[in-house]
C-alpha cells in the first residue's frame, strides 16, 4: 500500500541516518523503511491528504506511517501529543478504503480508557468523514442498546475499551 516517493528513494543511507538522528528516531529490525520528511512524500489519497492540517510529520509519524503502510509491525513509543494517533489512523484509513463495503468491521482500535477512546473517535471521525467510513465507539457511560443498534447497522471501524469490547462479544 506504500509507494516510496522519488525524494525518499533518492536519500543515501547517511542522509537517512542523519534524518533519524535529527528527529531522535530510534529504530531496529531488518529491511528498515525510510522515514518521510513531508506529508506529500507519503503519497496518500488526495482526499485524505486534505484532512491533514500540517505539512511536516512528527518523528513518530515520519517513521511509523511508511512502515505500517509497508505492512511492517510497529511498536511506537512517544510522548503525549506527539502524533501517535495519526501515526496509526492514516494507514488504517488507507486500509479501510481498500476494503469492500460490508456490514462487518474491518478494524478495531482498543484504547485503555474511555477518555482516550473519545479522543480517538473524534480524530477518526474527522479524518474518515469525507470517505463516509462508518465508525462505532464502544465505551462506558453510553447506552448499550444504542451501541448494539449502531453495530447492527454495520461499521468499518470500532473504537473501544477492552471492557466494552469484551462485554459486546459476550452478548453476541
Amino acid at each position: 500500500m506504500y509507494l516510496e516517493s522519488e525524494a525518499v528513494r533518492a536519500l543515501t543511507d547517511e542522509q537517512v541516518a542523519a534524518i533519524r538522528k535529527k528527529m531522535e528516531i530510534t529504530i531496529s529490525g531488518q529491511g528498515l523503511v525510510r522515514p518521510v520528511q513531508t506529508i506529500s512524500q507519503l503519497n496518500l489519497d488526495a482526499k485524505l491528504e486534505t484532512q491533514i492540517k500540517f505539512e511536516k510529520p512528527t518523528p513518530i509519524q515520519a517513521q511509523a506511517v511508511p512502515a505500517i503502510l509497508s505492512g511492517r509491525d510497529v511498536i511506537g513509543i512517544a510522548k503525549t501529543g506527539s502524533g501517535k494517533t495519526f501515526a496509526y489512523l492514516w494507514p488504517l484509513i488507507v486500509h479501510l478504503l481498500a476494503q469492500k463495503a460490508t456490514l462487518e468491521p474491518h478494524a478495531i482500535v482498543i484504547a485503555p480508557t474511555r477518555e482516550l477512546c473519545q479522543q480517538i473517535f473524534a480524530e477518526a471521525t474527522r479524518l474518515c468523514g469525507p470517505f463516509q467510513l462508518r465508525i462505532v465507539p464502544l465505551f462506558g457511560g453510553v447506552e448499550k442498546k444504542d451501541q448494539f443498534r449502531d453495530l447492527k447497522k454495520g461499521c468499518d471501524l470500532i473504537i473501544c475499551t477492552p471492557v466494552s469490547c469484551s462485554f459486546m462479544i459476550q452478548q453476541i
